[in-house]
């Protein structure tokens, strides 16, 4: 349920086993430039903890008449390009980001930012593999700045976990995932720390409310586009729900 969520939520490329290749140069003792290759190892606890949940992570399209997205873009992030959709007059308004926890089925559930599908005519969600599907709205809760969407499952493999957030220590590693700027760049890593908890951010909703918020504060860089993704622990467990606006 919306409200359960509001609870928990706010807030590199291997061969296959695993190492890479990179080139060292030296000299021998006649002068001459020798060449050889070393062995890296790629692998790492952050690289463990986004295959655990990167497939989890998608891109929330919000979709508007022609009429209505012709003023700015959504204050989240990225407004995108006018991208014409299938079935209707509407277009492709402004980008941010979700993921997939929970699959009950053939239906699936999404959380994002609510203010990610704030003025919505329509929804969709960019999978991991470049597959577009329609979604649809749940619901929302403008205090927590949370929204619930649902997709079909047809193309979900993957759901996130949850850490406890009421655990998380100052410090601690914390990776965000998401699709700052916009799909084009879905799916993104960024990696820093937990760097202090229970900020009191101030806000104001779509009615002019003011809204205090109990946020996870991060260094990992966190662009308009990210908002909706999940920010992660090491152990690939998401731990809040980042916001950029």
């Amino acid at each position: 349920r919306l409200q359960d969520l509001a609870g928990i939520f706010y807030a590199a490329m291997g061969t296959g086993n695993n190492s890479s290749t990179a080139t060292s140069g030296n000299q021998n003792s006649a002068g001459e430039t020798v060449v050889e290759n070393v062995k890296v190892n790629v692998d790492s606890n952050i690289t463990k903890a986004v295959d655990k949940v990167q497939d989890a992570v998608v891109s929330v399209i919000n979709l508007q008449s022609h009429n209505q997205s012709s003023g700015f873009g959504g204050l989240f992030g990225q407004q995108e390009e006018s991208s014409s959709s299938d079935d209707s007059n509407l277009e492709a308004y402004s980008e941010g980001s979700g993921v997939i926890y929970k699959k009950d089925g053939n239906t699936a559930y999404v959380v994002t930012n609510n203010h990610v599908v704030d003025g919505q005519q329509g929804l969709e969600v960019l999978m991991k593999d470049g597959t577009k599907v329609k979604a649809e709205l749940v619901g929302t809760d403008a205090y927590s700045d949370l929204a619930v969407l649902k997709i079909n499952s047809d193309k979900v493999e993957t759901v996130a976990s949850f850490g406890d957030s009421s655990a998380l220590k100052v410090g601690e590693p914390a990776i965000a995932i998401g699709s700052p700027l916009g799909s084009e760049y879905a799916n993104s890593v960024t990696s820093g720390i937990i760097s202090s908890l229970n900020r009191q951010v101030t806000s104001t909703n779509e009615s002019n409310e003011t809204v205090n918020i109990n946020a996870i504060q991060t260094d990992a860089a966190i662009n308009p586009g990210n908002s909706g993704g999940p920010l992660v622990n090491i152990e690939g467990q998401v731990i809040g729900i980042n916001s950029s606006k």
